[in-house]
């Protein structure tokens, strides 16, 4: 996994001394960088199905 992977930033969390509270995690990978997660994809993909096509 040290080969593939170059950093992991954890942010901070939202309630301080909370175990609940979310929290986000970038992982960046080696020649790749930052990838999307598979929620922010799916919401940009909802949107753009949801608009109109004009020919």
């Amino acid at each position: 996994m040290h080969l593939f992977i170059e950093r992991v930033e954890i942010g901070e969390r939202e309630a301080k001394w909370s175990h609940t509270a979310p929290q986000e995690i970038n992982i960046y990978y080696r020649d790749i960088g930052l990838m999307d997660s598979v929620t922010e994809q799916q919401t940009e993909q909802k949107t753009q199905s949801d608009s109109p096509e004009v020919a």
